[in-house]
């Protein structure tokens, strides 16, 4: 989980997302890897510790796979809607999207883990 500090360096790039791309985003800055991401399921999800806010983006995803008929506990959260799963590179555009969105600029997946854990 994040320090009320990391979590406001957070919010800036959960701007303009999609519950889902948040969730991306909260686990990156706790430290997943961008493997970790692509292979998270609904137990996974469930099972995250979060505060008010980002449970409120959890529920939304899974309320929104639950209408879409395609939730499953041990089913995939990041996959597109023909079923085809998020790659590496996926995640990656998830990050130069938000970090151009907020920082006029993209950053890396090193470098933006750095910004929100440290202030760097």
């Amino acid at each position: 989980m994040l320090t009320k500090e990391q979590f406001d360096r957070l919010k800036p790039f959960l701007v303009r997302k999609h519950a889902r791309q948040r969730i991306v985003l909260y686990l990156l800055a706790t430290s997943h890897t961008i493997q970790e991401v692509c292979g998270f399921t609904y137990a996974d999800l469930k099972a995250l510790d979060l505060n008010n806010e980002l449970n409120s983006y959890r529920d939304e995803v899974i309320n929104m796979a639950k209408y879409n008929e395609t939730y499953s506990v041990n089913g995939k959260v990041f996959v597109y809607p023909g079923g085809i799963e998020f790659k590496p590179q996926d995640i990656y555009r998830i990050i130069r999207q938000a970090t151009m969105t907020a920082l006029g600029s993209s950053l890396g997946i090193d470098a933006f883990i750095k910004l929100i854990k440290k202030g760097e």
